[in-house]
């Protein structure tokens, strides 16, 4: 897939995908979530104080007949959409007026929370005017530092997103501030083993450590950060600055959890619930 609109199409052709939206109560969210709903993306489940929700629907003019789910507290929002997904009665949850590591405390909790398919990281695809093709960009916004063993975790959610999205081959740029190894630099050195790690992958080529520029000349469409400030501030900076069209995801969780900004305008959470709905088809078919 090449850009978002191949995205929504693709997430179209999908029946009976539910999204269940935690605090509901959000301007932005509510826009993306009823314009899914309108062009028979999803069917959204709003949780929240319900007649706050009702009330904002009401002023946001937004007519479609959805199901709201009352909650009183944010704790209870979000374990009754983890419950929704437990029971297979949604496939997405999507964070909307909640703060991200409340929302994350619940569903990482190992009672309450959902089960994990390994760690859990944040993706950002963006689409550059220049450039005719979808790029990953990860971990921007939950793996602080990440260690080897993280690293090749992040990597292979971005891989299953990436093929997900039909992206093939694969070129995977370790980003750095130089292009030469240097065994003494942890970002440098642990190219070497990453590489190794997924020498066996089938059209996946690793190249790195590379700096930004180097990793675009060389087309990469995978890019993963050595920092969350480094993928935080390339992501945002590429969505702001660059006005790239962009999706944003976590993976790793049973389900694809969309965590999009109160700064992100309608049409990227659009995108990234079109993206966790693609992913998320690609991981049940994997689970099969």
């Amino acid at each position: 897939m090449r850009d978002f609109n191949e995205i929504i199409k693709k997430a179209k052709k999908f029946k009976n995908f539910k999204i269940v939206l935690v605090e509901a109560k959000d301007a932005e969210t509510l826009k993306a979530v009823s314009q899914a709903k309108k062009i028979g993306l999803a069917s959204p489940i709003l949780i929240g104080k319900a007649q706050e929700i009702k009330n904002l629907l009401y002023n946001l003019n937004l007519k479609e007949n959805f199901e709201i789910i009352n909650a009183l507290t944010q704790e209870e929002a979000v374990i009754k959409a983890i419950e929704l997904i437990k029971n297979n009665q949604a496939q997405i949850i999507m964070k909307g007026k909640i703060k991200t590591n409340q929302l994350m405390k619940i569903i990482l909790d190992k009672e309450k929370g959902l089960p994990k398919a390994g760690i859990l990281s944040h993706i950002l695809v963006f689409k550059l005017k220049k450039i005719n093709s979808l790029i990953l960009l990860s971990d921007g916004g939950m793996l602080i530092n990440p260690n080897l063993e993280e690293k090749i975790e992040l990597i292979k959610n971005t891989i299953a997103a990436a093929r997900a999205l039909k992206i093939s081959p694969l070129k995977i740029a370790l980003l750095c501030a130089s292009y030469k190894l240097n065994i003494l630099d942890d970002v440098s050195s642990s190219a070497y083993f990453l590489k190794k790690t997924f020498t066996n992958e089938k059209n996946l080529e690793f190249l790195g450590p590379l700096s930004f520029d180097r990793a675009l000349e060389n087309k990469a469409n995978i890019l993963i950060a050595p920092d969350i400030e480094t993928g935080n501030i390339l992501g945002k900076s590429l969505m702001y600055f660059c006005e790239a069209e962009s999706a944003l995801i976590i993976m790793g969780a049973y389900v694809p959890i969309v965590v999009t900004s109160r700064a992100d305008q309608s049409e990227t959470k659009l995108n990234s619930l079109a993206l966790a709905l693609v992913a998320a088809d690609y991981l049940k078919k994997e689970k099969i």
